[in-house]
């Protein structure tokens, strides 16, 4: 319960590898400009000052963050790039919008285009439908015309776009939609446990959450009722 920052802030972000990004407030000797976001270690010191106009989760040693465009001496709009723990740019701020690093690769887009990057900043592929989502468990969960299926790392739809819904892979299993009802799949695109609830959470651990008729319930990852 020991309190490690020496000042309160307007914002702090989760710790994710030894690092937390701070939102700087008017406080008298904050530092940096007010509303902008800096990095805290993990004993609540301020590595890296308020300098990044936005921020979020730290993950695999880097944060997506954003920095102003200017035209002349205008700020025209924020674009979004990524830090690692020293405050060090690994890729610049030219992206529309950013994910946080999944498994060695993050999703941004530039324009209409989906990307992906490396650790060091560099485009691996490019996405070739209209959603994507970041990779778990070595898939991509994504959309075309209101269908969903899954990527591997290579980009290759290794499960087919036949599913009316899907949610991201977790424990080796991803809930998928059929005929309106929620079941599950494991990464080779095997139906593990039929569709048959209402509506289905994500695995943590050994369990997920659904919905039945009769309300709420948590299933195994064979598909049994452990709390009905």
């Amino acid at each position: 319960g020991h309190v490690l920052t020496d000042r309160p802030y307007p914002d702090i972000r989760p710790y994710r590898d030894g690092r937390a990004m701070f939102r700087a407030g008017n406080d008298v000797g904050s530092p940096g400009r007010a509303g902008n976001w800096g990095m805290l270690d993990g004993e609540g010191r301020e590595v890296v000052p308020a300098v990044f106009a936005g921020a979020l989760d730290f993950s695999e040693g880097r944060a997506p963050i954003q920095e102003w465009r200017r035209f002349l001496m205008f700020r025209v709009e924020r674009r979004w790039g990524f830090a690692d723990s020293t405050g060090r740019i690994v890729a610049p701020a030219v992206y529309g919008s950013a994910r946080s690093y999944s498994e060695g690769l993050a999703l941004v887009s530039r324009g209409r285009q989906g990307l992906f990057l490396d650790m060091e900043g560099d485009t691996v592929r490019t996405v070739s439908y209209a959603q994507a989502f970041s990779y778990r468990n070595g898939r991509s969960r994504v959309g075309q015309d209101g269908r969903w299926g899954f990527t591997d790392r290579d980009g290759r739809l290794v499960i087919e776009l036949t599913y009316e819904g899907a949610r991201d892979f977790s424990g080796d299993r991803a809930a998928v939609r059929v005929d309106g009802r929620w079941g599950y799949i494991d990464p080779e695109g095997r139906m593990v446990v039929p569709p048959t609830f209402l509506e289905a959470g994500s695995y943590t651990g050994p369990l997920a959450p659904v919905s039945t008729a009769e309300g709420r319930a948590w299933i195994d990852r064979s598909g049994r009722q452990v709390w009905p």
